[in-house]
């Protein structure tokens, strides 16, 4: 069982990025980091085959996220193998928490992002 939690927090970590590598603006820092380390090239080929496809809204920009989210609190359950004692309940909550205050900060303060009802 552990092993196949392992599994699928890295399936959704691939879905997720690349969701993210194939339809997200070439404006994101990590595509001058593709370049850095050589890389663009291939990734510009996955994202020319990307775009004779379409997105929803959501599966564009919220999914990833999610799917990201997920893969955390699979891991994090694979380490624990008793769901209920503190440190288990500090890692799993941690993410999700502070990923849901930086989401509603955003609604205040432009500077940390785009603000979206449907990444809460």
């Amino acid at each position: 069982m552990r092993c196949l939690k392992v599994y699928m927090a890295i399936l959704l970590i691939l879905v997720g990025s690349f969701i993210y590598i194939g339809f997200r603006s070439e404006s994101l820092l990590m595509f001058k980091w593709f370049e850095y380390i050589g890389i663009l090239e291939y990734v510009t080929i996955f994202r020319d085959i990307c775009a004779k496809y379409s997105l929803p809204h959501f599966v564009k920009y919220s999914l990833p996220d999610g799917l990201w989210l997920l893969s955390y609190m699979l891991i994090i359950g694979t380490i624990w193998q008793t769901h209920n004692n503190r440190p288990y309940l500090l890692f799993v909550y941690t993410l999700p928490v502070a990923s849901l205050i930086v989401e509603l900060l955003q609604y205040f303060f432009d500077r940390l992002g785009t603000f979206d009802l449907l990444d809460i």
